[in-house]
Parts: structure tokens; sequence; C-alpha cells
């Protein structure tokens, strides 16, 4: 909802680790979206920030907030989020988690 719904950018991308999510994104009129279908953390690990991005994070809650131990098809365990918490960490532009 997010992506619909920010105010519009020269550039846009969505990363997404879940083909099911990527191919209903696909439908979506967003001018300037680029989508990519991967890992997100390695994404930012690897991508060449300016500095004047602006980076929203919205990862699967951690399996200890949940009643249910599996509600999404791609998951993060607790090393996964801490390492893209440590990836997020050294961004050099504005992020939201």
């Amino acid at each position: 909802a997010v992506l619909r719904n920010k105010r519009p950018a020269e550039q846009s991308i969505g990363i997404e680790l879940d083909a099911h999510v990527l191919s209903a994104w696909d439908t979506d009129e967003v001018p300037g979206l680029q989508l990519v279908h991967g890992d997100a953390t390695q994404f930012l690990r690897e991508y060449d920030f300016f500095g004047d991005e602006f980076v929203y994070v919205d990862p699967p809650y951690v399996r200890a907030a949940r009643r249910r131990a599996q509600i999404y098809r791609c998951e993060l365990d607790d090393d996964a989020h801490d390492d893209l918490l440590a990836v997020v960490d050294r961004i050099p532009a504005k992020v939201m988690v």
C-alpha cells in the first residue's frame, strides 16, 4: 500500500523475494517503478546510494512477535533480521522500518 500511495518520485524500486507478491505489484500503475525479484538485504548492501534516497523497509515480523509461526511464504529468521538491520544501519540515506 505504501508503494502505491506514496508521493511520485523519479524512480521507485520495489524489491520482493515472493514471486506472487511481485506479480501483484506488476499490475500496479506506479510511474517510474522498477521491480526487482530478489533479496532486499543483498540489494541494499550492493546499491550505490547518492544520499538523497528514502528507503522504506517492511520485512516480515519476527516469529517471536506472532501468534502463528508460519504466515509468510518467504521468511526471515532472527539472524536474517539482524543482518538486514546491520545493512540498513549503514545506508547513507533516510530509512524507515
